[in-house]
């Protein structure tokens, strides 16, 4: 499994961009909603934090134990692990044999209310940034479909 190979549907399902509604509108960033379009826990909202949350990481820093968020799958879709797995040292040593390079793991959510607005907001402050100006209507898709997934990736 190459690097990009991670990013490909083959689940059938659509895509991060067109599954959130609010991908083409930064401002709901702001208005503290993230990317599955869930109120953001703040210090006013009484939305309770997650215990834990996915997280992409190199196949190289797991160690065993680590659970998997999603699945883990081959270039051609087929699964090699399933979401929910708890990966032991020899599937650690399968995994890296594969070149299998990131794989979504569960990880304990240590930030506060704050800290994940203030990342999400950072995150699409970022993607605003390097899209600044007019562009084409392939570019006003491309900065939704980043904007999407990096509020999901900082939530």
């Amino acid at each position: 499994m190459g690097l990009f190979s991670r990013f490909a549907d083959t689940s059938g399902e659509s895509s991060a961009a067109t599954k959130d509604p609010y991908a083409a509108n930064p401002a709901a960033t702001a208005a503290g909603v993230t990317g599955g379009g869930q109120p953001v826990a703040g210090p006013a909202s009484c939305v309770p934090l997650p215990a834990e949350r996915d997280v992409c990481v190199p196949t190289l820093s797991l160690s065993p134990g680590t659970r998997l968020a999603q699945p883990v799958r081959r270039a051609d879709g087929i699964v090699l692990m399933s979401a929910g797995s708890e990966i032991d040292a020899d599937q650690l040593r399968r995994l890296i044999q594969r070149h299998v390079e990131f794989v979504h793991i569960m990880q304990k959510e240590t930030r506060d209310p704050a800290q994940i607005e203030q990342d999400v907001a950072n995150a699409a402050a970022r993607v605003a940034h390097l899209f600044r100006g007019d562009g084409s209507a392939a570019r006003t898709g491309l900065r939704a479909a980043i904007i999407a997934y990096r509020r999901q990736a900082a939530s």
